[in-house]
């Protein structure tokens, strides 16, 4: 079992009455619950530890609030995509030009005010220029407030908020510290912190508020056994991390075996394919029933990439009328729209639209060929046509609407669609399915914010809730964890081995917030500010993973975008790692490769047109000799 690096049951035994563990994320609070539940005797009662995650002991926190009926707890906590849209109508406002990429100066402008609450430089947005105007005279900056485009959009934001009754999580976490200021909550007697790496001034102030004494509980320390593998490239670290794993649950079952792999949210699918083909080979056969595999990953798969969530999205582009040969093959091919009845149909239209060899299909075109085709094959009341009739009619009848009827129409459409198909789904698709009605009642919640939409921003945002949100199937835990660099904080194993800690990805390059001075950033030490706050929490971060574990590997590739490197400067000097052969397996694709001759085989079902000359008019054949005059 996965344990805590931290003595979590001494901590439990020393807490008083009314005391508290707080962890920095879910995943840790629950592996101490699974630790305390160990320990208790099988079939007795018991009250559960008091341990939470800090969002979660905050969210408690607000609904009390809301309980006693607290006036400045009764507004709306917005979400990220409702404080979007008002974001985008703050920068329509305070900026008299349009931008290329809007979307990015919003996402921006909202992380640049996140950072500001935090750090507590500005307590109300409505007097925001006295707030800043001493920031600018401390750093000598030539600027006035007013002249700051961030101090503008705010202002337009604050306004924003104030019309809709809404505040942001970040003013929540300020007006909880107001509540046990003035005495509306009640500080516990002791409050004990545990794995956090970093935290934000106003989060550490919350803490210190809402406890009498607060305690931070360090890490336990071991000695680790250092080893290096220099890797080609990022595949054949995965592959020798999955075989390192493979052999090391081989020789004892039992032991826990975490892969951190750096960047894992830009990778998961790599990851994810290489310890498939390495420890869970029968889950790439076709015939082989789909099934989760044994392996946990922190990070989960948006929901709009999986398989339910990505036909659904697919199905309702059915309502816009133009598409491209990959997105209506994707459409007329998907395993989710009705059942099989109906699959030469869909086969033969889209054979036939190939061979119209259009740019783009629009929908009458789409419409017509699915009502001849039908014909061609004299298929009795065809369901296909009247589908595609019906999606044209709602496109055209559907005007402007807000989310809420949005959604209400989504739905509409997938069930005329018999969405999600009439097979039983599996476990896997049973949980998507599930998903996507909490993203239709999230999407659905933005009729507040958002106004009268398109069919195209409806989609747009719909899509943006899909991608962001992450599907993380339920499975047993099990001996393998394959996490982040962060979700690895207060973890502990028996066997761990650290992926991509390079020179040039360890520690990780600064990304300062552009809305920001830059002078500012550095000075409060905010995230991704500069160099230095990047390596002062990348030394903090490895030695927490050196001390997860007393078996340790780390490797990295030799080479990075064409330039040579090393391991990252941060980890000492260690020994070689073993390096593990190609397996049966990799030899096995490498005889299917090479095992024959590629055939080329002459394709005439199209003829091309001849090609124009240099002057832009049809080419003219031209005689070898006069021919001679008949007269």
């Amino acid at each position: 079992m996965l344990k805590p690096a931290f003595p979590a049951l001494e901590i439990f035994a020393q807490l008083p009455p009314g005391g508290l563990l707080l962890t920095p994320n879910n995943r840790l609070r629950n592996r101490c619950q699974q630790v305390f539940a160990a320990q208790q005797s099988p079939g007795a009662c018991w009250m559960p530890p008091p341990v939470e995650s800090l969002r979660s002991w905050l969210d408690k926190l607000w609904f009390q609030l809301q309980q006693r009926n607290w006036q400045p707890a009764l507004q709306q906590v917005l979400n990220r995509e409702q404080r979007q849209l008002l974001w985008q109508r703050a920068l329509d406002e305070s900026l008299d030009r349009q931008l290329l990429n809007s979307q990015q100066l919003c996402r921006d402008a909202d992380s640049a005010l996140a950072q500001l609450l935090q750090w507590q430089l500005i307590s109300d947005l409505s007097q925001i220029d006295e707030a800043l105007t001493p920031l600018l005279e401390q750093f000598a900056l030539s600027m006035r407030s007013d002249e700051l485009p961030l101090c503008a959009m705010i202002k337009a934001f604050a306004t924003e908020l104030q019309a809709h009754s809404a505040i942001t999580p970040d003013q929540r976490d300020q007006l909880i510290m107001r509540a046990f200021q003035e005495g509306i909550l009640e500080p516990l007697p002791q409050i004990d912190t545990a794995g956090f790496a970093q935290i934000s001034p106003l989060a550490n102030a919350l803490i210190h508020a809402g406890a009498t004494a607060v305690n931070e509980r360090p890490g336990l320390t071991q000695q680790s056994e250092l080893s290096v593998a220099a890797c080609a490239d990022l595949d054949e670290e995965l592959y020798q991390a999955a075989l390192w794993a493979g052999q090391k649950l081989a020789e004892n079952p039992g032991h826990s075996v975490g892969i951190v792999v750096n960047n894992l949210g830009q990778c998961r699918a790599q990851v994810e394919a290489v310890f498939s083909r390495v420890l869970e080979p029968q889950h790439l056969e076709p015939q082989q029933p789909r099934y989760t595999l044994p392996f946990n990953f922190s990070a989960g798969t948006p929901l709009a990439q999986t398989p339910v969530g990505s036909a659904a999205l697919q199905l309702l582009s059915l309502l816009q009328d133009e598409w491209d040969y990959p997105q209506l093959q994707n459409i007329l091919f998907s395993p989710f729209w009705g059942d099989d009845s109906e699959t030469w149909l869909r086969s033969a239209l889209f054979r036939r639209l190939q061979k119209l060899e259009l740019r783009r299909i629009d929908g009458s075109t789409l419409r017509y060929w699915a009502e001849r085709t039908a014909e061609v094959l004299h298929l009795e009341s065809p369901q296909l046509p009247r589908q595609l009739e019906q999606m044209a009619e709602h496109a055209r009848r559907w005007q402007r609407a807000p989310a809420e009827i949005w959604a209400a129409r989504f739905s509409e459409t997938l069930t005329a669609l018999n969405w999600p198909g009439s097979r039983n789904p599996d476990s896997q698709e049973y949980q998507q399915l599930m998903q996507w009605e909490s993203i239709l009642e999230e999407f659905a919640a933005l009729s507040a914010c958002g106004g009268n939409l398109t069919l195209t921003q409806a989609l747009q945002l719909l899509r943006q809730i899909a991608s962001r949100t992450p599907f993380q199937a339920e499975t047993r835990d099990g001996p393998l964890q394959i996490l982040g660099v962060l979700e690895a904080g207060g973890l502990a194993f028996d066997h761990l081995r650290l992926v991509g800690f390079g020179q040039q990805q360890w520690p990780p390059a600064p990304a300062p917030n552009p809305l920001l001075p830059i002078q500012w950033q550095k000075h409060w030490k905010m995230p991704r500010a500069s160099a230095e706050r990047e390596l002062e929490l990348a030394r903090e971060l490895t030695a927490d993973l050196q001390n997860a574990s007393g078996d340790i590997v780390v490797s990295y590739t030799c080479e990075e975008d064409g330039v040579q490197q090393g391991l990252s400067s941060l980890f000492e000097s260690p020994q070689q790692a073993q390096h593990f052969a190609e397996g049966a397996l990799h030899n096995h694709y490498s005889q299917l490769a090479q095992a024959c001759q590629l055939e080329k085989i002459e394709d005439k079902s199209y003829r091309h047109s001849p090609p124009p000359n240099a002057n832009g008019c049809a080419a003219v054949p031209r005689c070898s000799r006069p021919r001679p005059c008949p007269h």
